[in-house]
């Protein structure tokens, strides 16, 4: 079988609503994915490698007019150079708000097709919601529910073999028939505080 070691954790673009008469309805923000950083700690924890790509902080300049929207961040075609040099075997995408489902769908189905080999698994607010719409779009592989700073490693763990599939907590995934499964008891992880990680570079 494969073996799943490298990671990329990818915030999408941002979204701000423009009005009919022009004037913008928020202005853009840029906030540190942190939840990202968190994940990414426990992956790295477990020997995994991460690298975490925020496509809104890296185009924060670049904005594209999408009626009624201002969408901002890396163009989907630089995102996608971006994966293909990483190489990740799985790739996660934080989807906090439902604002911004239609661009992190688009980025999850252009990844599978360039690189159909590639694991998609979506986390956030918006995928917790709606778990098995979530699952439902093309190129998703997974969901993952709630807090994922340590079912994010165990459903590495579990791709590479180490734990069964069933015991990832939160994880919508799809069985041999197609079939939707959910490992979903209404019971979501928790991280308490104390127990905070993330990762930080300098470089």
């Amino acid at each position: 079988g494969r073996n799943y070691r490298k990671v990329m954790l990818i915030s999408p673009p941002g979204k701000i609503f423009v009005r009919p008469d022009g004037a913008l309805g928020e202005r853009k923000h840029c906030t540190p994915p942190l939840g990202l950083a968190y994940i990414s700690a426990g992956l790295l924890a477990r020997g995994y490698e991460v690298c975490v790509l925020d496509a809104l902080a890296e185009g924060y300049e670049n904005e594209i007019y999408d009626e009624p929207f201002i969408v901002y961040g890396l163009p989907i075609d630089v995102l996608l150079q971006r994966v293909e040099v990483s190489a990740p075997d799985v790739v996660g995408i934080s989807l906090l708000f439902s604002s911004r489902a239609k661009e992190a769908f688009e980025i999850a189905l252009a990844i599978k097709d360039k690189l159909p080999n590639v694991k998609i698994v979506m986390g956030g607010q918006h995928p917790s919601a709606m778990p098995r719409e979530s699952l439902g779009m093309a190129g998703v592989d997974f969901v993952l529910c709630g807090e994922a700073d340590h079912t994010m490693p165990d459903l590495l763990d579990a791709l590479n073999g180490g734990i069964d599939i069933t015991t990832v907590n939160g994880l919508y995934y799809y069985d041999q028939n197609g079939d939707i499964i959910s490992n979903d008891d209404g019971k979501r992880a928790i991280v308490s505080g104390g127990t905070y990680n993330y990762y930080s570079r300098k470089d």
